[in-house]
């Protein structure tokens, strides 16, 4: 019964979009396909209105594995019990039972540049995934 609670009461996302995105000094960011010129993946998505979620800050991971199944620009790892998440980056929300549009910015060419191929991006909250995604660099 506590499963089927959580399952209901859980944050749902829909609609996740990734670019990848140059950075230039003239503040403003251009779009590419290209691996080796991306500097930050933008991964944006709506959380969805869930009377049965409480309100309040959630925090939100975002992971994201290249094509060897490795994470870029590892952040860190968080525990959620038994298990544990490896994250690219975090945002924390204001989630007040309402369709919220929510957009971030990871760094990931700190340590090395970006390879061509496919990356998969998934959105969690705590340790319960609420969507993925995938971009294809070349």
């Amino acid at each position: 019964l506590s499963s089927i609670v959580n399952e209901i009461s859980s944050l749902k996302v829909d609609n996740i979009d990734v670019s990848a995105i140059i950075t230039n000094s003239t503040n403003y960011d251009v779009e590419t396909e290209k691996a080796i010129e991306a500097d930050n993946l933008e991964v944006c998505f709506t959380v969805q209105e869930n009377t049965f979620t409480p309100e309040g800050n959630k925090d939100i991971y975002v992971q994201i594995l290249d094509p060897n199944n490795n994470v870029v620009s590892d952040r860190g790892a968080v525990s959620f019990g038994e298990t544990e998440l490896i994250y690219s980056g975090k945002t924390s929300v204001n989630y007040r039972n309402q369709n919220l549009d929510v957009c971030t910015k990871i760094n990931v060419n700190q340590k090395q540049r970006l390879k061509s191929g496919n990356y998969i991006i998934s959105v969690f909250h705590d340790d319960f995934k609420l969507g993925s995604s995938e971009i294809i660099l070349n």
